[in-house]
């Protein structure tokens, strides 16, 4: 897959990073429940990093429902809400993970 700048990305690339992503946002749960400033801030990392890449290779609604899933997290004040949105967060991951051998840039749906 072509990205952005006309470089290549592989399947296997795309695959390990959606994997370390399923692992930082499974990590979110621990941070809220203990240290909501560290929360706050790996949230908004996490954000940011997802919005670069959407605009450099994922161009994806699963990927646009992640996002908007994520962003949403900071104003859940339930922890059984705070699971809930963090289990399908990573239910959307591992469907992007079967949807990569799929992707061709500007086609993804």
């Amino acid at each position: 897959m072509k990205h952005k700048y006309g470089k290549y990305i592989t399947q296997e690339a795309i695959y390990q990073y959606l994997d370390r992503l399923t692992g930082r946002v499974f990590k979110l749960l621990p941070l809220w429940e203990q240290d909501k400033k560290s929360f706050y801030s790996n949230h908004k990392t996490l954000i940011q990093e997802l919005i670069t890449a959407e605009k450099m290779v994922l161009y994806c609604g699963y990927y646009i429902e992640l996002i908007n899933k994520l962003e949403c997290l900071t104003d859940i004040e339930e922890h059984k809400y705070i699971k809930k949105h963090i289990r399908e967060c990573i239910d959307i991951i591992q469907t992007l993970k079967k949807k990569v051998g799929e992707w061709e840039i500007g086609s993804i749906g």
